[in-house]
């Protein structure tokens, strides 16, 4: 296939490839000519395929103004499908497939249903025609069977029929297993200063992400007995959790943002994963990562984390009762992994389920279908 790939990823301050990156990648090593759309050239780290081709346009400048006809006049026709990676790609390849008649494909990440019935809220008018072009899709792909029931209910604030969407189909967003392969084969390992015993947790540093939660549990957890908390990310929430981290007396290393080299070095450096995100209604990468690492997780008891890992190397805990959490912890701390635990199987689970490339091979049998 020739595939028109609109990567709508703005970051790139951890100096490593976006996942939309990767899996732009891998549509191109199974085969398919690739012409990957991007904010700004991502930090490769090996050389890419011949049928993977790169422009550089200023999506996110065009999002901002609402200028959806970019793409036409750019990148022309001369494809199969389309595909953009997130919903705010959608009213580009709506414009796209009006001018070109080529079907087009969308991927929704995740769909804040806690946020959108929030009558009067910034939210909905940002989603407003994100959502009217889903419509306007040939298909829709979302990441979790909770947020395709919750795209449902977005359809009534929106004043759209339930069909209005079509038939949407799920694959699992997925980890980048290369750079965790490398930290793994690399000697040595990252641990904060002087921490006997280390947990961590990966993510951007706001409040739905869990570390305080985190930080809390860890607390109720006997002095002697207690884990550093290596916590990788950035964001507006640090000030916060350093402050509670030393008045709970819980030593914290914050790393900042670090490249996926870097954080898969943290990790094995740790001894297990706690990773409490809780936020019902998006998919947290960390666990997968931590598991992959060779590392058991306890993670938030939510639905949607359920749906994505199973019984895949993690522990559920209800994330917001601190004895709870540190009840967990103790038990990794005092007898190890929990029984049954076996990290190879579950590696290789994470690997063949929730890796870019099990990603990107699931998208492909949806262009697949959608071309024929």
């Amino acid at each position: 296939m020739r595939v028109l790939y609109l990567g709508m990823h703005f970051g790139g301050s951890y100096n490593s490839p976006s996942h939309e990156a990767l899996q732009a990648r891998s549509l191109a090593e199974m085969g398919h000519d690739v012409t990957f759309v991007v904010n700004q050239p991502p930090p490769w780290k090996k050389p890419n395929p011949p049928k993977l081709h790169e422009i550089v346009l200023p999506v996110d400048e065009a999002l901002q103004r609402g200028r959806y006809d970019l793409l036409q006049p750019m990148v022309g026709d001369d494809f199969d499908v389309a595909f953009a990676s997130s919903a705010s790609g959608a009213p580009f390849l709506a414009s796209w497939k009006r001018s070109t008649g080529r079907p087009a494909v969308t991927q929704v990440l995740d769909f804040p249903m806690w946020r959108l019935k929030i009558d009067g809220g910034p939210w909905r008018d940002q989603w407003r025609p994100w959502f009217q072009a889903l419509g306007a899709m040939d298909q829709v792909v979302f990441n979790t069977n909770v947020n395709r029931v919750h795209a449902e209910s977005a359809c009534k604030i929106y004043g759209k029929d339930v069909g209005f969407l079509g038939s949407p189909k799920v694959v699992y967003y997925g980890i980048d297993t290369e750079a965790i392969d490398e930290a793994l084969a690399a000697p040595g390992a990252a641990r904060i200063s002087g921490a006997p015993f280390q947990c961590c947790s990966t993510s951007r540093l706001v409040f739905y992400k869990g570390f305080d939660f985190g930080i809390m549990g860890l607390s109720r957890v006997a002095a002697h007995e207690r884990p550093a908390y290596a916590i990788v990310g950035e964001g507006e929430d640090h000030a916060r959790l350093a402050q509670m981290a030393s008045l709970l007396d819980v030593n914290v290393g914050f790393a900042g943002g670090c490249s996926d080299f870097e954080k898969g070095m943290i990790m094995k450096g740790s001894s297990f994963g706690l990773a409490l995100a809780w936020n019902p209604e998006i998919p947290y990468q960390c666990p997968g990562e931590v598991v992959y690492s060779g590392r058991p997780c306890i993670i938030a008891d939510t639905a949607i984390n359920r749906e994505r890992y199973g019984n895949h190397g993690v522990t559920y805990v209800d994330p917001f009762d601190p004895v709870v959490v540190g009840a967990a912890v103790t038990d990794i701390v005092r007898a190890g992994p929990p029984n049954g635990y076996d990290a190879k199987r579950e590696a290789a689970w994470i690997k063949e389920h929730r890796s870019f490339r099990s990603h990107a091979e699931g998208v492909v049998e949806v262009l697949e279908n959608v071309t024929r």
